[in-house]
C-alpha cells in the first residue's frame, strides 16, 4: 500500500462512516484489508479519533480500477484471439 509521506493540503480527513460510504466497504471488510496491508491504515488524529487520507482511499480506489482494466483488457485479447 502506498503512503503519503506528507499531508496534501488538498486532502481531506475522513472518518469511517466516510469511507465506508465513498468505497462501498463494510467496516470490518475495509479491517480484513488493513490487516493484510491492502488498505490504507488511519492516521491518530486524537486520544480517541483516527481518520483517513483522502488521497490514499482514491489511490486504493484507482488501483481497483486498473487491475479491473487490465484484467478486461486481456480477456478481450483472448476472446479477439479464439473467437
Amino acid at each position: 500500500m502506498e503512503y503519503q509521506t506528507e499531508f496534501n493540503p488538498d486532502d481531506k480527513l475522513l472518518s469511517l462512516q466516510e469511507v465506508i460510504s465513498l468505497t462501498g466497504l463494510t467496516r470490518s471488510r475495509i479491517y480484513d484489508l488493513m490487516n493484510s496491508l491492502d488498505f490504507p491504515r488511519p492516521i491518530k488524529i486524537s486520544r480517541h479519533r483516527v481518520a483517513w487520507i483522502e488521497g490514499e482511499i482514491y489511490i486504493y480506489l484507482n488501483k481497483r480500477i486498473a487491475e479491473r482494466n487490465v484484467k478486461f483488457a486481456s480477456s478481450d485479447e483472448k476472446e479477439i484471439c479464439h473467437g
